[in-house]
């Protein structure tokens, strides 16, 4: 599930945001992000492909907005103008509470058109999660939507890889990986899209979205994989990725484990690219598996090398 907590300096007051009760802001102050994620993953979840209680898929939205969120008549541009789906306007949809089958209806129909998975995700679906957060670091959403909505795009990823034809079973003799965010990390939405990229190919998939170091090195040291990936979107973390690389390699039951690494980090300040040791970047999460491939077929190509002929 993808999650957005933010922690607030001690003593520091946030203001709710427009829309929002003072009740719910006293909830994101009360409830710890495991036990508000955990209530939302079991009983919230399951109800948005329901709809938004008191409120149809084919409800009329006008004067529903929220402060910040640009209106009706401002046009999409860009990659998304191409695909005739404005990513603000989803950002609207979703803040206003709208269900899945409203906000899921225009990328089938994309899907049933030819348009790609990968152009939906990167071209619609990244720029609205990307929306949603600066709405939040604006003070012009709460916390709560902001995980709410990040839960009802969570509910779009899976169920737009549904009608594509459902997840494919993992292909016979395909590696298999392991993916999770760097222990603290709290963006995770842009690494629920890689899953579903090496789903898709076929690959044999494992991931955890809110271990702590020791329970990663625990799985590592238990379980085999052929790769294993990390995100961080900002540059506090940099020190425990690079930690966690080396701990991953050595604790590690594949020899030749390849570990690719990725997120906002190496987009917003790419000179971190050269800085990192013992690990491959991949700058676009859609060409994460093609990397990950390739790293693997270079590693077995080394090894034919090695053998005595």
């Amino acid at each position: 599930m993808a999650r957005c907590c933010r922690s607030e300096p001690a003593g520091a007051e946030k203001s709710s945001s427009a829309g929002g009760s003072v009740s719910e802001t006293r909830l994101t102050k009360t409830l710890s992000c495991t036990l508000l994620s955990s209530v939302i993953e079991r009983e919230i979840i399951p109800r948005l492909f329901d709809g938004h209680p008191g409120a149809s898929a084919d409800a009329d939205t006008t004067g529903e907005h929220h402060q910040g969120v640009p209106q009706d008549d401002e046009r999409p541009c860009g990659a998304a103008a191409a695909l005739a789906v404005d990513p603000d306007e989803m950002v609207r949809l979703i803040l206003a509470g709208h269900g899945t089958p409203r906000l899921l209806d225009p990328l089938l129909r994309l899907l049933d058109q030819g348009i790609g998975l990968s152009r939906i995700y990167l071209d619609i679906l990244t720029p609205v999660a990307r929306r949603i957060g600066e709405l939040w670091q604006q003070d012009r959403c709460s916390m709560l939507e902001v995980t709410l909505s990040l839960s009802r795009l969570h509910c779009i990823l899976l169920e737009i890889g549904r009608h594509n034809g459902g997840m494919p079973a993992q292909v016979f003799g395909k590696p298999r990986i392991f993916l999770a965010p760097v222990p603290g990390e709290q963006h995770t939405f842009g690494l629920l899209m890689v899953q579903e990229f090496f789903l898709q190919a076929g690959w044999g998939l494992d991931s955890r979205y809110d271990a702590s170091l020791p329970t990663i090195i625990k799985h590592i040291s238990t379980k085999k994989f052929d790769i294993v990936g990390f995100s961080i979107s900002g540059p506090d973390l940099f020190e425990t990725l690079q930690n966690l690389i080396h701990l991953v390699r050595k604790h590690s039951l594949h020899r030749n484990l390849s570990i690719i690494v990725g997120g906002g980090l190496f987009k917003d300040q790419p000179e971190f690219a050269s800085r990192v040791s013992g690990a491959t970047v991949v700058g676009e999460g859609v060409n994460a598996v093609e990397a990950a491939e390739n790293l693997i077929y270079t590693d077995d190509r080394r090894r034919v090398a090695r053998q005595p002929v």
